[in-house]
């Protein structure tokens, strides 16, 4: 068996007596350019294959494409799922050698076993596996798949030899973004299409049928839309399998079945299609055009040589020092097999990017450029940060102002099975940012200006600023509490709190753990954790939160008490 892979979803597949194009799309691009094909691919038109029978796996615009369907004899038998229009559809073109099919019953074309395989898709969608004597090769297309129906397969037919996984969750990732769900996706559904491929125990996994990008002006989606490449997707499948298990295919690329346990890939063999090369494009989730900048090209300058020290000196012995403590949520990241990747925006369209690999803890170090293995990111504004490591300012603007966005793809090889991430995970504000939370929690000398008494001024002033405009337009989510309420204690502590009643701060500390249902030390230790406190900064916050009562009640400064009043009304 001969099985070339076209591009998106479209194979031309060989065997003794059979050709057959899947889903055969010979466009350039679809909906009037707004989609098109990455990798791009080429089509010698003079020499494109007469093929003996058709599969269409369902009537979506990428599968289903009339104009390339004209290309062919309508005499010839095409093989579709039950879909009541895609056949009516079909009809209208002229085909009238049309089989619905319906999946696991198995049906022969030719010498050719063809086993359609089910989707829990809302539509009617099949996928294919086919089987020879040279051996099985199993199509997801677009298909819905759980490991139950990998298992059915394994049964039925033993180590399914070639396997071409459905990986990218387009879907997920655009909705997620267009629907103001934030930079996320659902791993849980792309973990399901890779465990079912690998429950098959294959010979070789290449990821397909997600070949398509956003063109023209509207190609800024493409990094809202698409998280996994085809890369990425092999490492994680080399991981969960093993090296030579999992391969990219090209469009152009032939994969070859040649009897049992005999695979192999030849590299653009193909006589009528080969792959056009373009650069890849990259998972990107933010608005970059609000990070802010430097205009001036010797403070750029300045700001790398200041980031570079705390990225080469007291940051990274902190967070090696972290990463290595399996008490601290830091350590998440080595058990999540992280790299990440960090992205200031200096301005100027200037990038200072720099990345750090935390899979292996005793090789933890700083490394400059961009990482193809990256899995967490940070983007910072890097006027906001040329104002914190100069000291004039409090690190806490990243998360109040929005100058720091942080996003992740974290899949985890772990126990032999693909995982989402597990363990401690910091703060929902503070993940997969190791450099912010240093800056605001950890510190300490390391920023000598922080501590200056006129800096120290400014910065309580920039708080003090940051929090009220918050407040006054009620932007303030109800998981940014705990922080506000360090940000409230270290305001009101240090403006002349003045000395503070242990017994005040007891009897706070009873009511506060009434009210949230703090019953016993241990869910209060839990409850700590889970805000990032350690019994110290409770206890200042206690003491901020009754300074910050006192002040609230002060009819001479009525209306930075409402300010007060108001932020203590979200504690509650």
């Amino acid at each position: 068996m001969r099985i070339t892979a076209c591009g998106h979803a479209t194979l031309y597949i060989e065997t003794g007596d059979q050709r057959i194009f899947v889903d055969p799309v010979f466009e350039s691009e679809l909906v009037d350019g707004a989609v098109q094909f990455s990798p791009a691919r080429t089509f010698d038109q003079a020499r494109l294959p007469v093929p003996t029978a058709l599969v269409i796996t369902h009537g979506h615009f990428d599968h289903f494409v009339p104009a390339s369907l004209r290309r062919f004899d309508t005499g010839l038998p095409i093989y579709t799922s039950e879909d009541v229009e895609l056949i009516a559809a079909l009809r209208e073109l002229g085909f009238a050698r049309i089989t619905a099919l319906r999946p696991f019953e198995e049906l022969c074309i030719g010498d050719l076993r063809v086993c359609p395989t089910p989707s829990g898709h809302g539509e009617p969608e099949v996928g294919l596996l086919f089987a020879d004597d040279s051996g099985t090769f199993w199509h997801m297309a677009d298909g819905e798949v759980t490991p139950r129906i990998g298992r059915r397969l394994l049964h039925r037919y033993g180590s399914v030899d070639v396997i071409s996984a459905k990986y990218q969750p387009v879907v997920r990732a655009s909705m997620g973004y267009l629907r103001n769900r934030g930079a996320a996706f659902d791993k849980e559904e792309v973990i399901n299409w890779l465990e079912t491929a690998c429950r098959c125990e294959p010979r070789l996994v290449f990821p397909y049928a997600s070949g398509l990008c956003f063109g023209g002006r509207h190609a800024w989606f493409n990094r809202y839309a698409l998280p996994l490449s085809p890369d990425e997707t092999v490492a994680l499948l080399r991981r969960r399998l093993g090296e030579a298990r999992a391969a990219v295919v090209a469009p152009g690329d032939v994969v070859t079945l040649a009897g049992p346990g005999r695979v192999g890939v030849e590299q653009q063999a193909s006589p009528f299609v080969a792959a056009i090369a373009a650069a890849p494009i990259a998972w990107e989730p933010v608005d970059v055009a609000t990070l802010d900048g430097l205009g001036d090209a010797a403070a750029r300058a300045a700001l790398r040589v200041e980031l570079e020290k705390q990225l080469r000196g007291d940051w990274l012995r902190w967070l090696r020092a972290e990463a290595g403590n399996r008490d601290s949520l830091w350590s998440a990241y080595v058990d999540n097999q992280v790299v990440w990747q960090l992205v200031v925006h200096a301005g100027g369209g200037e990038r200072l990017c720099y990345h750090v690999d935390l899979r292996d803890v005793g090789a933890i170090e700083t490394r400059a450029g961009l990482s193809g293995d990256a899995n967490a990111f940070t983007h910072l504004g890097g006027a906001t940060l040329a104002e914190v490591l100069a000291g004039r300012t409090t690190a806490a603007l990243f998360w109040l102002a929005g100058q720091a966005r942080s996003f992740e793809k974290i899949i985890v090889v772990r126990d032999g099975r693909l995982h989402a991430p597990a363990g401690r995970r910091t703060p929902q504000n503070e993940m997969a940012d190791p450099l912010t939370y240093y800056l605001r929690h950890a510190a300490d000398g390391s920023i000598p200006a922080l501590h200056a008494d006129h800096d120290e001024r400014a910065g309580r002033e920039a708080q003090r600023d940051a929090v009220g405009q918050l407040l006054r337009a009620g932007e303030l989510d109800r998981r940014d509490v705990a922080q506000l309420a360090v940000t409230l204690a270290q305001l009101a502590l240090g403006e002349g709190g003045g000395d503070i009643d242990p017994s005040a701060v007891q009897a706070e500390s009873d009511g506060f753990r009434a009210r949230v249902g703090l019953v016993d030390e241990d869910e209060t230790r839990r409850w700590l954790d889970d805000a990032s406190l350690d019994v110290e900064r409770y206890s200042r916050l206690l003491a901020g939160i009754v300074a910050a009562r006192a002040r609230a009640v002060q009819p001479e400064r009525m209306q930075e008490g409402e300010r007060w009043a108001a932020a203590l009304a979200l504690l509650e």
